[in-house]
């Protein structure tokens, strides 16, 4: 990867970063409206609960692989970056 590549990829890491966690954000606020409600069917309300808390934990896996690639790019220090 050579210096004219670097810049953009790291444009588009910090976008996508940024909207990741954005997502992350809304998904956790919406976990715990779920788990404040009260509902008759608990049962399906901790199927949801679950699937927002797998959701989570692969978003989180996600935004940590993306500012991992994004600190590499950054400590590349190519001349003219």
């Amino acid at each position: 990867m050579n210096a004219f590549e670097v810049a953009p990829q790291i444009e588009k890491l910090n976008a996508l970063i940024e909207e990741k966690e954005a997502d992350l954000a809304h998904k956790v606020n919406r976990c715990r409206e779920l788990s404040a409600k009260e509902t008759p069917n608990t049962a399906m309300k901790q199927r949801f609960i679950a699937r927002i808390k797998t959701e989570i934990h692969q978003l989180t896996d996600e935004i940590n692989n993306h500012k991992t690639e994004l600190w590499g790019l950054q400590e590349l220090n190519l001349p003219g970056a």
